[in-house]
């Protein structure tokens, strides 16, 4: 049987909320394409709409398709429709990916 997971980060991670070592994890995870959400963990409409707005001018400035990881991948989630995974070839193992956290 086959398992699989998505991954999720949110916006803290990506801006350095958490730490210098976070946020070099979320994007790292976010450059080799392991990220499939992306949350704001905003509590508060004022802070939600703000977050966003950073959070959609980073992923367009990086070139990563916000509306796939902000609106579309969530929507299926709601939907319970599948989404579709990405093959993690280009990670190498043993001292590749994780060695650079």
């Amino acid at each position: 049987m086959v398992r699989n997971a998505l991954t999720q980060i949110n916006s803290g991670s990506l801006f350095g909320d958490y730490g210098k070592k976070i946020k070099k994890t979320a994007k790292l995870m976010l450059k080799h394409d392991m990220v499939y959400l992306i949350s704001t963990d905003a509590h508060s409409d004022k802070k939600n709409y703000e977050r966003t707005n950073l959070l959609i001018k980073y992923l367009t400035k990086k070139n990563y398709d916000y509306e796939l990881l902000l609106k579309k991948n969530p929507k299926k989630i709601i939907d319970n429709k599948i989404i579709k995974q990405k093959q993690l070839d280009n990670i190498k193992t043993g001292l590749g990916f994780f060695k650079k956290l």
